[in-house]
């Protein structure tokens, strides 16, 4: 296997922002290669559509952040960060580690015409005021997603998560979508939903919408966690956040509604961790932090590197 690693910086790097380096990388990947895109901490603003390249299962576009620029969970405006956006439009594209905040755009547009491929989305927080990912005309596209916060703030649309094809297939594990503005949270308009180990709050509308293929060990604030067959699930349930109404949903000591109640191992070997890169063990915590008490085992950055380190091939 081998690697093209370009950089991203503000400057002193291969790139100034993705929509450079996807202009100046765009190729035909052959099988057992990869092409990385590495951010560092800075506002990329510039909108990025990653179109025009040839991929395949095994040659693909990974675009992440290393453990030192990676965000810790929440709004971190000291590491990589994108406010302008992405539309992926490619098969075989994997995003690790990265923060959006796209105001009223959506952060991850996801549209590949009659794809038959897999997207993979891992260790995501996404803030805006409108959706943070959106997939649609994407064909038979497999589109997987962990360990992701997406946090809809404002009145929004609907939906932190749209899945709206009838070919395309979602897996969601450990993820946390919260719509402050009210709306949906997890929302399906054709295609399969599967969500797993998965929190969902709206404000005023339903948390989870849709006619979902499968919905286990979920939980919501209202009763549309059980809306579906599927066991372990959650509902009506009062979540403790660190500071929710500042963007951050690690898990307090005190909640009740989300720790241990997950199912381990959901992804079947895809991950082992949660969003800040610590291990996640017995019970795994509902959502996509998993809670450490303070001062037990390593750092977030140490578990991050550490994390990286051993599960990069497989994971990546």
């Amino acid at each position: 296997m081998a690697d093209t690693v370009k950089t991203i910086k503000s400057s002193g790097g291969d790139y100034s922002s993705l929509a450079g380096w996807e202009a100046g990388q765009q190729k035909t990947i052959s099988a057992g290669d990869r092409e990385l895109a590495e951010y560092y901490s800075f506002d990329d603003t510039t909108f990025c559509t990653i179109d025009g390249w040839t991929t395949v299962e095994t040659g693909y576009i990974l675009v992440y952040t290393p453990a030192s620029e990676r965000h810790d969970g929440k709004w971190n405006v000291a590491k990589a960060r994108n406010t302008g956006g992405i539309i992926i439009s490619e098969e075989y594209v994997r995003l690790d580690g990265l923060q959006f905040d796209t105001g009223a755009g959506r952060s991850i547009i996801i549209s590949v015409s009659a794809g038959t491929g897999e997207i993979r989305i891992s260790n995501l927080f996404s803030t805006n005021t409108f959706r943070s990912i959106d997939i649609y005309s994407v064909g038979a596209l497999t589109i997987k997603v962990w360990n992701a916060v997406l946090y809809v703030s404002g009145g929004g649309q609907y939906g932190a998560i749209l899945l709206n094809d009838a070919d395309a297939t979602l897996y969601c594990y450990n993820v946390t979508a919260y719509h402050a503005g009210g709306y949906l949270a997890f929302y399906q308009t054709a295609g399969s939903m599967n969500l797993v180990n998965c929190l969902g709050v709206s404000g005023i509308a339903q948390a989870f919408y849709g006619t979902m293929a499968s919905v286990t060990y979920c939980a919501s604030n209202d009763a549309t966690a059980d809306d579906w067959s599927g066991a372990g699930n959650r509902i009506n349930q009062t979540f403790t956040f660190v500071d929710s109404a500042n963007g951050d949903f690690h898990l307090a000591s005190t909640d009740a509604g989300a720790r241990d109640y997950g199912v381990s191992d959901p992804g079947s070997g895809l991950f082992s961790d949660d969003i800040d890169g610590v291990a996640r063990s017995g019970s795994w915590d509902i959502g996509a932090d998993e809670y450490v008490a303070a001062g037990g085992g390593l750092s977030i950055s140490a578990a991050r590197s550490y994390t990286q380190a051993v599960n990069r091939a497989a994971v990546y």
